[in-house]
């Protein structure tokens, strides 16, 4: 994959997020996996744009409560992604950190 430009260490970095941890130290087999964010096939990476759409599936209240906060203009403005600003792909820490 190196050879073709394309990260080789997503599942390194997915095995320490909370959405991890969830599914294999909690057994909780709603968590979230790859697919679950990049799809079945064509697994491209989403756009930093695309990133808020693909959590809010999950995560609605979390969006919808970012949407009419204070931030959301300041983010606009700067055209920062939502999400990822603050809460980093794969390993963001859990609610309590």
């Amino acid at each position: 994959m190196r050879g073709f430009g394309i990260p080789s260490d997503q599942f390194d970095k997915y095995k320490t997020s909370v959405h991890a941890k969830a599914l294999y130290e909690k057994q909780d087999l709603s968590a979230p996996t790859c697919n679950d964010c990049h799809g079945n096939h064509g697994a491209t990476p989403p756009g930093i744009t695309s990133v808020a759409n693909v959590c809010g599936q999950c995560h609605a209240r979390q969006a919808e409560l970012f949407q009419t906060s204070p931030h959301k203009a300041a983010f606009d403005q700067r055209q920062f992604g939502e999400c990822i600003k603050c809460h980093l792909l794969y390993t963001s820490p859990t609610p309590r950190d």
